[in-house]
């Protein structure tokens, strides 16, 4: 989701400024805040990845996307309520990339839902690569085997 995040916000900062917030506020807002809300999350999650447990799993990838699909239901139903409820679109951007009907539809649910995804697949590619899946028998195995080493040292 991270990852998600920076990369969505620094295109459009890099594409289209404007749709992000006027240059007028970028005297009121440093540049290192940018970096700091969507750039250090990503350096954070790879982080994460690199140096958390070895003996840890993730959760299964359909668990994943189940609990991310729960979240971008409500996100998007958030989004879709201030634009036609109050008429203004919560991420100016959004209403750039969706001037028409067809648009409206299909860039919040290419935006919220077919990206992440692509997204969490790939992260699990990486996290298979990075080390293999440990699974419950193997992690209590090993406990054993390391638990007879250590008697067998005292």
């Amino acid at each position: 989701m991270s990852l998600y995040v920076c990369n969505t916000f620094w295109y459009v900062y890099y594409t289209n400024r404007e749709l992000i917030y006027p240059k007028m506020i970028e005297k009121l807002v440093p540049a290192w805040y940018n970096h700091t809300m969507h750039t250090l999350p990503v350096l954070i999650v790879f982080l994460h990845l690199i140096l958390v447990e070895p003996e840890s799993s993730p959760l299964p990838m359909k668990t994943s996307l189940f609990i991310q699909t729960v979240f971008h239901v409500g996100y998007m139903f958030l989004t879709f309520h201030d634009r036609y409820m109050k008429g203004v679109w919560l991420y100016k951007f959004l209403g750039y990339y969706a001037e028409t009907w067809t648009r409206t539809l299909l860039a919040p649910i290419l935006l919220t839902f077919v990206i992440p995804y692509i997204y969490v697949w790939i992260a699990y590619r990486i996290n298979d690569e990075l080390r293999p899946t440990v699974t419950k028998a193997k992690r209590k195995t090993t406990g054993k085997v390391s638990a007879k080493i250590k008697n067998k040292k005292q």
